[in-house]
């Protein structure tokens, strides 16, 4: 409660500030030393949220299969998405553009026969995460797939999605 305190004066008054105070999950370094990270915008309270937190964040959406939202809640207006040379879209720039890829993939697919997504492992401003998919296609092939994603997060945000993976 000592560091709302210092960074938000004046918090005393407010009525939920038990609530903000659970809510204070993140942590930014500033100098040598870890301090709770807030940022006020008008009057709107915003939490910068870890590498880490993102991190599982992310997977947890994923598991769940909810990717539309973690683009929404996650990534960077101006997000970037690299995929390998001899894919459909190599790179994606833009969050509009990412959900625009996501929903062509999903109009592709015909049937979800199975899939993973790993714990991640994160090191500084970057995560990786393995992911699987087992699906049939409009074209009537059914597929296995194996990749690695990489992730890139600046301010609270994924900048940039990276996959790595077979044809």
């Amino acid at each position: 409660m000592g560091q709302l305190n210092r960074y938000l004066p004046g918090l005393s008054d407010f009525p939920t500030r038990q609530k903000l105070h659970k809510l204070v999950t993140c942590r930014a370094n500033w100098g040598n030393t870890s301090r709770v990270g807030l940022r006020l915008f008008h009057a709107n309270l915003c939490l910068t949220l870890s590498t880490s937190e993102i991190a599982q964040r992310l997977v947890e959406l994923c598991r769940q299969g909810q990717n539309e939202t973690a683009y929404r809640e996650l990534f960077a207006d101006d997000a970037i998405a690299l995929e390998p040379a001899f894919a459909p879209l190599p790179r994606t720039e833009g969050l509009e553009g990412l959900l625009a890829k996501h929903q062509y993939f999903q109009s592709s697919v015909t049937e979800w026969h199975g899939g993973s997504v790993s714990e991640p492992l994160v090191a500084g401003a970057h995560f990786s995460v393995a992911m699987t998919l087992d699906a049939s296609y409009q074209d009537g092939i059914r597929s296995n797939m194996e990749e690695i994603a990489v992730y890139t997060v600046l301010d609270g945000k994924i900048t940039q999605e990276q996959f790595f993976y077979e044809p």
